[in-house]
């Protein structure tokens, strides 16, 4: 899921490179649990420091927001458009840079 939240936020230009560092990044992360798991010598050990470790990253899930294509997908365009708005803001784009395109975007989408 991680995976798939990263490469929709990501300008289509650096998809490929976002992926493979992604990848190589989960493989890593295999190793190093691989030298966790060596070097504690014990599984109640290793599944502790894995369960503080997970735990200490499901909060983040609470501050996460939609990305726009699910929020597209399910036609929740006043959701879609305050987060285009905030992440406009985020990056320093003003309205006439992004929403004369937004607006024609779904002024040309069919109706289903």
């Amino acid at each position: 899921m991680a995976f798939i939240l990263m490469l929709e936020i990501t300008p289509s230009t650096d998809t490929s490179l976002v992926g493979n560092t992604a990848l190589v990044a989960y493989t890593i992360g295999e190793a190093i649990i691989t030298l966790s798991a060596y070097l504690t010598l014990d599984w109640q050990k290793l599944k502790w420091v894995s369960v503080v470790f997970i735990g200490s990253v499901l909060p983040y899930l609470y501050f996460m927001t939609e990305t726009p294509l699910y929020l597209y997908a399910k036609q929740q365009y006043t959701e879609l458009e305050a987060l285009l708005r905030r992440i406009a803001t985020r990056n320093k784009r003003t309205e006439e840079q992004w929403c004369p395109s937004y607006q024609e975007f779904l002024r040309n989408q069919s109706i289903t």
